[in-house]
């Protein structure tokens, strides 16, 4: 999970040339400018109370495909955590958070193997079935969980998937914030989330068009000065890899930085025409986000085009998801124009 002394997370481990010769792999790359941001604390005087919710938090209550809120193993794992819980304190979100943390860090496992093709990910109910899964769908299963325990939640994404939780204070507005009970740290708190989804589902770091098995590469590097990073980024996009080093620590107190990113996949074997959708970090009322994006692939005569950045707005739940599209098609000379590269 994200901390202060590391940024790099889910990477990608390189075909083998016996296991698929013709691997096509693609990184976006970004230069991020990054500041802190202070996820409240949630009160212990913090209750659930549907009553305060607007249709648009009423939302991150509801079941999805992944997300399945209403399944038996959902309601289940539920009981299970809130076994121990009386009557009174199974309204005050504080709590219900700390139970449902505390089983789910004592039932629930972290696979280490590498992150797979994201169409074969796990649903939450599968998750919760198997007691095991990667980081992201561990996330989908607790907020599954949290959904049917009354919490409005939803996955977000920080280099590593996080999850947001909606908290409502008596007597003050709700807010959203950062809840993790498997890497839990002080300092996390101060850490923006880079994106958020605009509705009840997930916003998956590579999304492919038409569906094709991929396994999704993501990693990032922290630098306290930007000509620091941009050196890092112009190596990044002619190389596809980080120029040596693991990026600079962060000062707790640090209000500002810069971050570069490598966000892309690889693909089995050489595929057809097709289209990757890969967010950029952005944040708009953080003013955090992508200043420079190009794009490296391991062979640059597949790649037809790169798109402009495209926003996507939700105007009933909010927020704003800003994508890149890469299309491509068979090897052949010629180069991709690139905006931003």
């Amino acid at each position: 999970m994200v901390g202060l002394s590391r940024l790099a997370v889910c990477t990608l481990l390189p075909l083998t040339a016996s296991a698929a010769p013709r691997a096509l792999e693609f990184k976006v790359c970004a230069l991020v400018q990054a500041r802190a941001a202070s996820w409240p604390r949630i009160p212990e005087d913090a209750v659930m109370d549907p009553g305060r919710l607007s249709f648009r938090r009423k939302v991150f209550l509801e079941s999805r495909d992944m997300i399945q809120a209403g399944a038996r193993e959902v309601k289940n794992s539920l009981a299970g955590a809130l076994r121990g819980l009386g009557r009174a304190d199974r309204k005050r979100t504080i709590k219900v958070l700390d139970a449902i943390g505390d089983w789910a860090t004592a039932s629930l496992f972290e696979d280490s193997s590498p992150l797979g093709c994201p169409e074969a990910w796990r649903t939450a109910a599968q998750v919760l079935r198997e007691k095991r899964g990667n980081s992201f769908e561990l996330a989908r299963a607790l907020v599954a969980v949290l959904r049917a325990a009354g919490i409005p939640a939803k996955p977000s994404f920080n280099g590593v998937p996080v999850i947001l939780v909606y908290a409502t204070p008596p007597d003050k507005p709700g807010f959203w914030t950062v809840w993790d009970p498997f890497h839990p740290s002080g300092s996390f708190h101060r850490l923006p989330v880079l994106w958020m989804p605009l509705r009840a589902g997930e916003v998956p770091p590579v999304e492919t068009r038409p569906k094709m098995v991929c396994r999704p590469s993501v990693e990032g590097r922290r630098f306290m000065s930007q000509g620091s990073a941009s050196q890092a980024f112009d190596f990044l996009k002619r190389t596809g890899r980080f120029l040596g080093g693991q990026g600079d620590m962060l000062n707790a107190d640090a209000e500002e930085w810069w971050e570069v990113w490598a966000i892309g996949a690889e693909v089995e074997a050489a595929p057809g025409a097709f289209t990757a959708v890969v967010p950029l970090p952005f944040v708009a009322d953080l003013g955090y986000g992508t200043r420079e994006h190009g794009v490296w692939v391991s062979d640059p005569g597949c790649l037809k085009d790169v798109s402009s950045p495209h926003s996507q707005t939700d105007q009933e739940l909010g927020g704003l998801l800003i994508t890149v599209q890469l299309r491509f098609g068979s090897s052949s000379p010629g180069s991709a124009t690139v905006p931003g590269g």
